[in-house]
């Protein structure tokens, strides 16, 4: 299963699952490299970051962007 990190706070996170729900998960549960807006893998060993995911996630939003301003 996929999640976004959405926010951070001391104790927790807010992490947006594939079907635009929220969960609140506790810090301590989560890679200690995290920051908001990374990508994170959940499987039977637990939470990491998938940093590939991030990349094709933050380049498609570049498209996008450039698209809606006509950038390059």
């Amino acid at each position: 299963m996929k999640f976004i990190v959405e926010r951070l706070t001391d104790s927790f996170a807010v992490l947006e699952k594939e079907d635009m729900s929220h969960i609140e998960v506790k810090r301590f549960e989560l890679p200690e490299e995290l920051k908001e807006g990374n990508v994170l893998i959940l499987d039977e060993t637990g939470y990491k970051v998938d940093k590939a995911e991030e990349i094709l996630i933050r380049n498609r939003i570049k498209e996008k962007q450039n698209k809606i301003f006509k950038t390059r």
